[in-house]
């Protein structure tokens, strides 16, 4: 009875990304504005040459990008306080979730994931994972772990409907939709991907593996500034 009254209260309460700005929209629009942005489709043709892999997936991972940057906004911890756009290390939580929905798509890819969380593997996830793990990192400092983080429990499970609403065009695309619609309001037990990341940038990254993180990078971080001032300077307007 209790797992259903907490699915229930987690289905009734509004996450957010920013304040006045709901974490639904926030997500859903980031990944509009990726998939409109003429650079987004640039940076998936150069991605599917580097990478070997279809361009129309590449750009889904980039989409994706969108999609789960701050998936770790939805954490428990920030309950009564994320309306004040206050979240710190969400981005840790947004790596575990996106870890655990990589397997789950792709179970095969478990054998090698700390590789992948090490920056030592040739692949569009390894730039997947570094993009949402250091969408701040401009602005944050990075020189120590996170130990004291652990399991991502969901204060609410309404930012599925961002995932419910992204339409890829490739198979690796459609199989992390539906990856992520299941885990939605799973409790996803703590990783040290995100810590083994942090490792990785303090050594010699492998050139294309730097470069197109940061060519990621870079559109998600105009999307993400661009779509939280819109929407917050109206919550402004409207409050």
């Amino acid at each position: 009875m209790r797992v259903v009254e907490a699915i229930a209260m987690a289905s009734s309460t509004t996450c957010f990304a920013g304040p006045g700005e709901p974490l639904e929209k926030h997500l859903s629009d980031v990944a509009e504005c990726l998939t409109q942005n003429k650079i987004t489709s640039l940076i998936a043709r150069k991605l599917s040459r580097v990478f070997s892999v279809k361009e129309e997936e590449a750009f889904d991972i980039i989409v994706l990008a969108g999609l789960v940057h701050d998936v770790g906004k939805a954490h428990q911890s920030y309950r009564g306080t994320g309306n004040n756009g206050f979240f710190p290390r969400h981005e840790y939580y947004s790596t575990v979730f996106l870890e655990r929905l990589i397997v789950k798509a792709f179970p095969s890819v478990a054998a090698r994931i700390s590789t992948i969380c090490n920056l030592k593997e040739d692949s569009i996830f390894t730039v997947l994972l570094a993009s949402t793990a250091f969408h701040h990192y401009s602005s944050k400092d990075y020189t120590g772990s996170i130990e004291r983080l652990g399991e991502f429990q969901p204060l609410c499970d309404g930012w599925r409907n961002a995932f419910r609403t992204w339409n890829p065009s490739s198979e690796t695309g459609k199989k992390l939709r539906e990856a992520a619609l299941e885990l939605a309001f799973e409790k996803l037990e703590a990783s040290s991907c995100y810590n083994q990341l942090l490792s990785a940038i303090n050594r010699q990254i492998e050139p294309r593996i730097l470069y197109a993180a940061s060519a990621v990078l870079g559109v998600l971080n105009e999307c993400d500034a661009e779509v939280a001032r819109r929407n917050r300077s109206k919550a402004e307007k409207n409050y």
